[in-house]
């Protein structure tokens, strides 16, 4: 009997081995299974994914062979700034316009901080084709759209208005090696018609300021000539127009980018 009993659990040791062996080997195969799947899907994926970007970069080059093609351009710059809380006669309009503030006029503060003081840039807008542009212009006073035909051009002027504090401000700045504050004149917005197209906004920035104090006169400041010199390269008013952005979307209603 105990003979019996010895084999009998040998027999049992060994079929319970075998079942182990086996059922590691299915996990095994499982697995590996598993795996091919897995990378089967990624391959999927990233051919997917790989198709997505071909279609988005073939939609874009569709999008931009029919945007218009416009360049903005600072033309012109104010040599002159106007006091926007003063007005006198036109002598050529005879309509009331802002005062105009002469090179070397002086502010005393902080009694004349608050003064409003206007500059202004010319700015042209030109359409090389192949299509005609509905564009917004945003200023500092106003926003309206125009149409420019191919091979066209718009000119705009773009007003900037800020108290005497903030030109006084951007002067200390820039003593101190720093740039100061840049305003935004102007931004140009083109949308492509339709639900998929894209946006394109130009933008026209000017750093800079016209003030300067007044030597040996504290809280004196004086209108400066807006000559750029070799002196003072880094006080005189530039505006510039900004390398533009275009957004792409595959759908505005639905907000879906491209």
């Amino acid at each position: 009997m105990e003979t019996l009993t010895a084999w009998s659990t040998l027999g049992a040791a060994i079929a319970t081995a075998a079942s182990v062996i086996f059922i590691a080997w299915q996990i095994r195969l499982t697995r590996k299974s598993v795996e091919a799947t897995e990378d089967t899907l990624k391959i999927a994926r990233d051919e997917f994914k790989h198709g997505q970007i071909l279609r988005a970069d073939a939609q874009r080059t569709s999008i931009d062979a029919e945007m218009p093609r416009l360049t903005v351009e600072v033309t012109r710059q104010s040599t002159q700034v106007w006091r926007t809380d003063v007005t006198e006669t036109d002598r050529y309009s005879r309509k009331e316009t802002a005062a105009e503030v002469k090179a070397g006029d002086e502010f005393t503060t902080p009694r004349d901080n608050n003064t409003p003081l206007q500059v202004g840039v010319e700015i042209s807008i030109s359409n090389d084709g192949p299509r005609r542009a509905r564009v917004r212009i945003d200023t500092q006073d106003r926003s309206h759209e125009v149409v420019i035909n191919a091979g066209g051009t718009h000119t705009e002027w773009a007003k900037r208005v800020q108290p005497l504090s903030e030109w006084i401000e951007i002067a200390r700045v820039r003593q101190q090696g720093e740039p100061g504050e840049e305003r935004n004149m102007a931004s140009i917005v083109y949308i492509y018609p339709g639900d998929v197209g894209a946006i394109e906004v130009h933008n026209v920035i000017q750093g800079g300021t016209f003030v300067e104090p007044v030597a040996d006169n504290a809280g004196a400041w004086r209108i400066k000539s807006f000559e750029r010199t070799p002196a003072e390269p880094n006080e005189s008013l530039n505006a510039v127009a900004m390398p533009f952005t275009r957004t792409y979307w595959a759908s505005r209603i639905e907000n879906r980018p491209l």
